[in-house]
């Protein structure tokens, strides 16, 4: 991957509101490393749901889930506009 490219995913963030502990919490997340696991593991496949590619990674749906939106963002994946068992499903952007 470009290091423009890294660099350009955010990382995990907490709102201004949030308590310190959301704070602390947010800056021991590697977002930019999550984007480019969740990134990868959709170049190798057709398509996936959020929790497929989580349990793919050996990680939470929670961990995983807000990857989406940023790698989405750049259009580096998209929504496929089809659904399995109710639950979008994404792909990535070739």
């Amino acid at each position: 991957m470009s290091k423009p490219l890294q660099e350009s995913f955010e990382f995990a963030g907490a709102r201004n509101t949030d308590p310190q502990t959301s704070h602390d919490a947010a800056a021991r997340v590697d977002g930019k490393g999550l984007c480019e696991m969740v990134l990868t593991y959709l170049l190798t496949v057709e398509d996936a749901m959020a929790h497929e590619v989580a349990e793919a990674l050996g990680l939470g749906l929670v961990t995983v889930s807000p990857r989406f939106k940023p790698l989405e963002g750049m259009r580096l994946i998209e929504r496929t506009g089809e659904r399995r068992d109710r639950r979008q499903t994404w792909r990535a952007v070739r």
